[in-house]
């Protein structure tokens, strides 16, 4: 499968389909991509690929432009590259966004900043279809549930359990190579599912940490799994933050909802000509199609 998606994306590149979907479905809009933990190998990679096919600008300079309805003064080609999370592993990504000096935001998860504490997504003994059970579940039953899954200090595998998360030493070092950061509540729960005050904690919560911490206002929002809602947006915007980023797959126009940004996912692993592919949109819409034919196929249509 991986051979046959790398060969698709590089012809598609090659003989230009890749980019005439980028010229027509973004025309006049600005492209968001995110990332989670890719290598140094890879994101410099793509960013110098990125860096002189797109117009990279900041999230800030997406909001301004956003709020005065008005595209015309953004440079030809924008895009905003955001990371999700804040692992440990995007420390070593600080030279190589020096190097090509654009912005970058990283949606920091400020309760487990500088801590031994994992990301309950990522817990090592949680497979897929269980993963995917506790996202549905009530955040309280969530809770429970991984109790039962937490690894006690006299498991033998507990001190070598890598640290999950960016240390504050590396924010800093981030900030100083460019990085901007931005919320992705305290504790990353699917904000769909936690009751009012919980919402209210995670929310202000996190916008209180991180400010105090790293003496910034944190203005830009991500949402958990991109799982949200009129009620979790009203609660974004009452936090006082300025975007909120989903993931649904799309581009931003002059008037897109600020706090319903749509993004487009750039795999952590994604060759080159799979990320142009993936950045252009097209990847998003060829997985529609594929998704229909599958669905037409079982029901003999």
């Amino acid at each position: 499968m991986k051979h046959f998606v790398n060969a698709l994306s590089w012809t598609l590149r090659w003989t230009g389909i890749t980019w005439l979907a980028r010229s027509i479905m973004a025309s006049g809009k600005v492209t968001l991509i995110n990332y989670h933990n890719p290598s140094t190998k890879t994101f410099s990679e793509h960013l110098a690929y990125f860096s002189k096919e797109y117009s990279i600008i900041s999230l800030d300079r997406l909001y301004e432009a956003l709020r005065s309805g008005n595209f015309s003064n953004l440079p030809a080609k924008p895009m905003v590259i955001t990371i999700d999370d804040g692992h440990a592993g995007n420390a070593v990504l600080a030279d190589c966004i020096r190097r090509f000096q654009v912005p970058v935001t990283i949606y920091l998860v400020s309760g487990i900043i500088d801590t031994d504490k994992k990301f309950w997504f990522k817990h090592p003994g949680l497979n897929f279809a269980e993963l995917q059970r506790l996202k549905r579940l009530p955040n309280s039953e969530r809770l429970r549930s991984l109790e039962s899954f937490e690894i006690s200090k006299n498991d033998k595998n507990y001190e070598n359990h890598d640290r999950h998360a960016l240390s504050y030493a590396e924010i800093d070092m981030l900030g100083r190579a460019g990085v901007s950061f931005a919320s992705h509540t305290v504790s990353h729960p699917i904000l769909t599912q936690c009751d009012a005050e919980t919402l209210r904690e995670e929310l202000f919560g996190s916008r209180h940490a991180l400010e105090t911490s790293l003496g910034c206002k944190i203005l830009h929002f991500a949402y958990p799994n991109g799982d949200w809602n009129e009620e979790v947006k009203d609660a974004v915007r009452s936090a006082g933050y300025s975007t909120a980023r989903t993931i649904r797959p799309g581009f931003i126009s002059a008037h897109s909802d600020p706090l319903a940004l749509p993004n487009l996912g750039v795999s952590d692993d994604a060759s080159l000509n799979k990320a142009i592919l993936q950045a252009s949109g097209l990847w998003y819409l060829l997985k529609k199609v594929r998704r229909f034919k599958s669905v037409a196929t079982e029901y003999g249509a």
